[in-house]
C-alpha cells in the first residue's frame, strides 16, 4: 500500500479579541437565543454575549435547591419535596404529601406549596417565553374540591393563575403525566416566579380510600426559539 499522504499542514495562533465596537448595537448577532452588547467602552471595547435567561429544573440530583415550600401545617409532614416515588424522566420529581405513606390526605387542611426562585425573563425579539411542565394527580375526588394549581407572580407584584385542576366525582382522569404549557410574554424584562400549590379543603378522603398527592417534574422556561 502507498500509506498515508498528509498536504498543507498549518500551525496558526487564534487571533486575541478584537476592539470591535463602541455602542451595543454593533455586537447583535442576530441569535434569538444571546444576548449582545459592547463592554469596555471607551478603552479595548469588545461584544460580550450570554445565553438569554431561562429556568430549568427536573430535581435530578434528589433536592430542590433554591425552591421555597410552604407546608400543609398540623406537623408538617404533608409539603412539596423532591421524591423518587414517581418521575417523569430519570429518578426524581417533585412531590406535594407525606413521604412516608405516600398520601396527601388526613393531616389537616390548607395549601402546600413550592415556590421558585424569582429569576429574570430577558426580552428577546420575535420569541416568546414559555413555561413547561409535566405533572401527575392523584386527588380526592368526593369530599371536596381538591385542586392544583400552578400560577406565576411578578415579583412585588399579584399573582395570576395558570392553571387550577380539580378531582371531582364525575370520574375525570388525572392519574398519568400530562404536559402543560403556558406563555409568559406579558412578564419579559421582569423579575418572576413559579409557584406550584395543592388545596386541601378537607382532611379525608372517602373511608378506605388513599390518595397520593400531585407530582411536578421537567419544570423548564425557555424562549420557544432558542429551544
Amino acid at each position: 500500500g502507498e500509506g498515508v499522504y498528509i498536504d498543507n499542514l498549518r500551525v496558526v495562533k487564534a487571533e486575541e479579541p478584537k476592539t470591535c465596537c463602541s455602542q451595543d448595537k454593533e455586537c447583535d448577532d442576530n441569535d434569538l437565543c444571546t444576548t449582545n452588547w459592547c463592554t469596555g467602552v471607551p478603552n479595548g471595547a469588545v461584544c460580550a454575549q450570554r445565553a438569554v435567561t431561562d429556568f430549568q429544573d427536573n430535581f435530578d440530583d434528589g433536592n430542590a435547591s433554591g425552591w421555597i415550600m410552604t407546608p400543609l401545617g398540623n406537623g408538617g409532614y404533608v409539603t412539596w419535596q423532591a421524591d423518587d416515588y414517581r418521575s417523569y424522566s430519570k429518578d426524581y420529581s417533585l412531590y406535594a404529601g407525606y413521604t412516608k405513606t405516600q398520601i396527601y390526605h388526613g393531616f389537616g387542611t390548607g395549601i402546600p406549596a413550592a415556590t421558585t426562585p424569582y429569576f429574570y425573563l430577558d426580552k428577546v425579539d420575535d420569541s416568546s417565553p414559555i413555561l413547561i411542565y409535566q405533572r401527575y394527580l392523584d386527588l380526592c375526588t368526593v369530599t371536596g374540591k381538591h385542586c392544583f394549581s400552578a400560577s406565576v407572580q411578578q415579583k412585588n407584584g399579584n399573582i395570576k393563575t395558570l392553571e387550577q385542576k380539580c378531582a371531582s366525582s364525575d370520574g375525570d382522569p388525572l392519574y398519568f403525566w400530562t404536559s402543560k404549557q403556558f406563555g409568559l410574554d406579558e412578564y419579559m424584562g421582569k423579575e418572576i416566579r413559579i409557584i406550584f400549590s395543592l388545596h386541601v379543603p378537607d382532611s379525608y378522603c372517602t373511608w378506605g380510600t388513599f390518595k397520593e398527592g400531585a407530582y411536578v417534574d421537567d419544570v423548564r422556561v425557555f424562549f420557544k426559539d432558542c429551544n
